[in-house]
């Protein structure tokens, strides 16, 4: 198996009482979504991220990213790739993986050694100092047990007995110390999110392993690249589309008449669509004081031709107030749009509203 942490950085927090505050369901639900689909790429980074392409006969490239992954204690972490790497693939034919997952982090190598009925515990290959500490915790096995101080890198002293059957060669993390303890023990390990590696191997595909490619090797030499990034990205889009809806209204007092040239002439108004805009006509309400009317809104389009709207060519309006809202109708910038009386009936104070929906797309 071939091992690579060239430029690989991971990010990781100290967790503190302020977890209590920031963990909900959130979080379990965004566990889920890292598990199922492991990396998580922006679109706007475009496509080649993380991309794996041969470099010569038995290399390949491995372009920079960024990626979201669990760690060994089931934990979302992020971990970037700051530049392009290239990973050495083995001659011996056969098809590899290359696969991106967690490591282990350096502070918290060898093993340790519980003893029954005793509060010492012994390491092997370990470096006590330089992560435990008094009223710190040692947690292994799913259990967490806490320490009352370090005499080496190779040796602590917990506070009470350990009471299991004794037991050598166990892995352990290290857990912080809280005036009050996080109801979830993942929630106290402050070592556990320090290392990862990608790595091409024949194994397949493990938990914690996110698929980058397969790379066949015949004769000796690389002869395909498979790009199987789709196994586990989770693709996301950072545009933001804001919607919001503007008001319009035509108010005409006194008696309601159709128009003869100028006279009873309801005044157009015009839209305003910037550049990174849209608009959508999206519903109409209207109301009389007294009587009854049918009314239309047309467009016309800067330098175009006069229409009248669908959905809005026959609306009836009454005194009690009533909106419609038609399916919705895009509009342009400096398009007008005129409200016009096609029927009167001792109409009496005519109100029209229309509803402009606008969308900025950040």
């Amino acid at each position: 198996m071939f091992i690579s942490q060239q430029n690989l950085r991971h990010e990781a927090l100290e967790f503190n009482q302020m977890q209590a505050l920031i963990r909900g369901d959130w979080q379990a639900t965004f566990a889920n979504i890292v598990s199922q689909y492991g990396l998580v790429k922006n679109n706007q980074t475009g496509v080649g991220v993380w991309l794996v392409t041969q470099n010569g006969n038995n290399a390949v490239n491995i372009a920079a990213g960024n990626a979201i992954i669990l760690d060994a204690n089931n934990m979302p972490i992020s971990v970037s790739l700051t530049s392009s790497l290239t990973l050495n693939v083995p001659s011996v034919n056969g098809t590899y993986n290359i696969f991106l997952n967690y490591l282990k982090g350096s502070l918290e190598t060898g093993t340790i050694t519980l003893t029954n009925s005793s509060n010492i515990v012994n390491g092997v290959g370990t470096s006590f100092t330089k992560i435990f500490g008094s009223n710190r915790q040692l947690i292994s096995g799913g259990i967490s047990y806490l320490i009352n101080s370090v005499i080496s890198d190779t040796q602590l002293i917990l506070t009470n007995n350990y009471t299991g059957v004794t037991t050598s060669g166990l892995s352990f993390s290290v857990g912080g110390y809280f005036i009050t303890n996080p109801p979830l023990l993942a929630d106290n390990i402050i070592y556990g999110h320090d290392g990862l590696q990608i790595v091409a191997t024949t194994a397949a595909q493990g938990t914690g392993d996110y698929f980058l490619a397969t790379v066949v090797v015949a004769g000796g030499i690389i002869t395909t690249v498979t790009d199987q990034r789709s196994q586990n990205i989770f693709t996301t889009n950072t545009s933001i589309a804001l919607s919001f809806t503007i008001p319009h209204t035509w108010t005409i007092p006194g008696g309601v008449a159709i128009a003869v040239g100028d006279v009873g002439y309801i005044n157009p108004f015009f839209v305003a669509a910037p550049t990174g805009q849209t608009v959508q006509l999206v519903g109409l309400t209207s109301v009389l004081h007294a009587g009854s009317a049918t009314v239309k809104i047309a467009k016309t389009p800067s330098g175009g031709i006069y229409s009248e709207l669908t959905g809005y060519s026959a609306v009836s309006v009454g005194s009690v107030p009533a909106a419609i809202t038609p399916s919705a109708i895009s509009l342009a910038n400096n398009d007008m749009l005129q409200l016009i009386v096609s029927a009167s009936s001792a109409a009496q104070n005519l109100s029209v509203t229309v509803f402009l929906q606008y969308t900025i797309v950040t």
